[in-house]
């Protein structure tokens, strides 16, 4: 199984433009995996929807996958197209190609929430290869 958690983070706090939007909590980015941890404001929160086997050959291993993750954008001023933009750019950088996205206005906050939906197909080797080329 691969885990992009540590690649997306890493990939998303190299980016000059998301980090500075980014609130800081006690000097420290507030980019969180999987749940909104406070109300601190803008944030991003990114999300694995799921991962599978690309190919199964019988009972041989499978190294290749697809996964498919979303990145939350969350702030109380309207859309940032700079910062989505700058999102997007990361996770191309890393092999996600975008299939979705969705911008709307969360009813009981009325926190603007920008959805960006990626997806891609990685053998183990090359998720590996990017967890050197990232030292993580």
């Amino acid at each position: 199984m691969i885990d992009f958690r540590k690649i997306i983070r890493k990939s998303l706090l190299d980016n000059e433009v998301v980090l500075d939007f980014l609130a800081k909590i006690n000097g420290v980015p507030n980019l969180s995996f999987n749940a909104v941890t406070n109300a601190k404001y803008p944030l991003i929160v990114y999300t694995e929807i799921n991962t599978i086997d690309a190919i199964s050959s019988g009972n041989n291993v499978v190294d290749v996958y697809e996964t498919r993750w979303q990145v939350s954008i969350f702030s109380e001023k309207g859309a940032n197209y700079k910062v989505k933009n700058a999102v997007d750019e990361q996770m191309h950088k890393i092999g996600f190609k975008l299939y979705g996205t969705i911008e709307m206005v969360e009813p009981d906050t009325k926190i603007n929430h920008t959805v960006l939906r990626y997806s891609q197909t990685i053998s183990k080797e090359t998720f590996e290869t990017l967890e050197k080329q990232l030292n993580i």
